[in-house]
């Protein structure tokens, strides 16, 4: 969370984020790869203090290693406060 910490003091009252983040509701391993998942909720939780225009949690298809699967995410815009 240090990275969304530093974006937030960096960005004008007014200003706009909007991050897509994979969580752990739905894990899928592709190329060895290895993944520090948000927790469900997490990355609204770093924005509790802005107002937040959009959230929504999903899920995506991926055909990155030739298998079709899905990924679990969640999306958010949200809005600095003035």
């Amino acid at each position: 969370m240090r990275l969304y910490r530093r974006l937030k003091s960096v960005t004008l009252p007014g200003g706009y984020h909007a991050h897509i983040v994979f969580t752990a509701e739905s894990v899928y391993v592709e190329k060895g790869e290895r993944i520090d998942y948000f927790g469900s909720g997490e990355l609204r939780g770093a924005y509790h203090d802005w107002r937040v225009i959009d959230h929504e949690r999903g899920m995506i298809s991926c055909a990155a290693d030739g298998l079709l699967h899905e990924h679990s995410v969640e999306r958010l815009i949200a809005q600095r406060p003035t």
